[in-house]
């Protein structure tokens, strides 16, 4: 692993952590943007839960970047730099493709609770000279509708409750996915008391309306937050299968 590279450029502290596959001769290699939970308020890229993404998806030979980005601090609001971090992230890989032989078009994301949120907003297009969308995604007990909590959402948005609905609106998935959405692996836990399991059964339903490929895997008595590895082996499996399927096996 190669701790705290820059990203972001001179003007900000935020860095993200490499992690290569084993056999590093060869290329070019399909990458994966980990991003950290914690509600826009707390997290870090060396995070246990992250950490061990980052070893199980290099282990399986994806290129791996672990990301740290603008949270909520001294009531400055992290929306949207949140967003814009890990869309530079993105573009960092394109940029950097060369030299860490990464396939452009081969690049997935992968994050929890807030994580999930940022990592499914990346499915979107948008304008730019080096793309900042992903081909595949991985959500875990996302929040996928952003108005769900006002106090919260004021503070991360950094609007009245008035203006709230109009910008939480720009930050949710399940408004702004549309038919171009890439294939999507949603995961959520029954027992799940900070964000409902309806988060990600509604965005399946969104999903299924437009005709993007998708799968949810409801784990029966999960609480948030869960790491991979405090399940059975066949929630992390289904994780690296899904990534083999719809980036490696092109």
């Amino acid at each position: 692993m190669t701790p705290n590279i820059p990203y972001l450029g001179p003007s900000r502290a935020h860095k993200l952590d490499l992690y290569e596959p084993r056999r590093s001769d060869i290329g070019p290699r399909p990458a994966i943007v980990i991003i950290h939970g914690g509600g826009w308020t707390v997290g870090d890229k060396q995070s246990t839960r992250e950490a061990q993404m980052a070893d199980l998806l290099s282990a399986a030979g994806f290129v791996c970047i672990s990301i740290n980005y603008q949270m909520i601090e001294n009531d400055k609001p992290a929306w949207p730099t949140y967003l814009d971090d890990a869309r530079e992230a993105v573009r960092f890989l394109r940029r950097n493709a060369e030299k860490y032989r990464v396939d452009p078009d081969r690049i997935g994301a992968i994050g929890g609770s807030a994580g999930g949120n940022i990592a499914l907003m990346l499915g979107l297009k948008v304008p730019g000279e080096v793309p900042a969308n992903v081909q595949a995604i991985v959500a875990l007990y996302a929040p996928t509708d952003m108005s769900w909590n006002d106090t919260e959402s004021t503070l991360l948005f950094g609007c009245t409750e008035e203006a709230l609905p109009t910008i939480a609106a720009k930050a949710s998935p399940l408004v702004q996915a549309t038919a171009d959405f890439p294939p999507t692996f949603l995961i959520h836990g029954t027992n799940d008391t900070i964000v409902s399991l309806e988060h990600s059964e509604n965005m399946a339903a969104r999903l299924t309306e437009l005709g993007v490929t998708h799968k949810l895997k409801i784990i029966e008595g999960a609480p948030h937050s869960f790491k991979l590895r405090d399940h059975n082996a066949s929630v992390r499996d289904a994780v690296v299968s899904f990534f083999d399927k719809h980036l490696t096996a092109r």
